[in-house]
């Protein structure tokens, strides 16, 4: 893996598995050999919080990140990355490596399942859901 490569955890910013601030200790591993970037994805940390739901849509998300992403580049000139996402990151994560693979050289995800799994957990046999449905998974019946 070439220099370059950008490292996008994941949200929420507290999580009680992996808290915001551990990700710097990975940041500081892998700085001396790769350009790492850490993301506050709208909505979270300090990136802006506009209002309503609509600013959270799925697209909108993912094009955020792919703009980052096309606009750090890499030292070649192209905008490819190892994309690492973590929980509602990983989700994130998966959903650009599948609609952008042009832009993901390679991708880790952590404890996060990629949406037809959950889909699938969910009940929702099209895959189409809305992301937010998420919240009702504790409502499965302990399946």
């Amino acid at each position: 893996v070439s220099p370059g490569h950008h490292f996008v955890p994941g949200v929420p910013p507290l999580s009680p598995a992996v808290p915001r601030f551990c990700w710097r200790h990975l940041m500081q591993e892998f700085s001396p050999r790769f350009r790492v970037v850490a993301l506050d994805l709208r909505g979270c940390g300090d990136s802006e919080k506009p209002p309503g739901r609509d600013s959270y849509r799925l697209e909108l998300l993912l094009g955020d990140i792919c703009e980052v992403i096309e606009a750090l580049g890499t030292p070649a000139g192209t905008p490819r990355c190892v994309l690492v996402g973590h929980d509602w990151g990983g989700v994130l994560a998966w959903e650009v490596a599948s609609s952008h693979p042009q832009l993901v050289e390679k991708l880790v995800v952590m404890d996060a399942p990629q949406r037809g799994v959950m889909a699938g957990i969910l009940g929702d046999t099209e895959g189409t859901g809305d992301i937010s449905d998420i919240g009702d998974i504790g409502d499965s019946g302990g399946h």
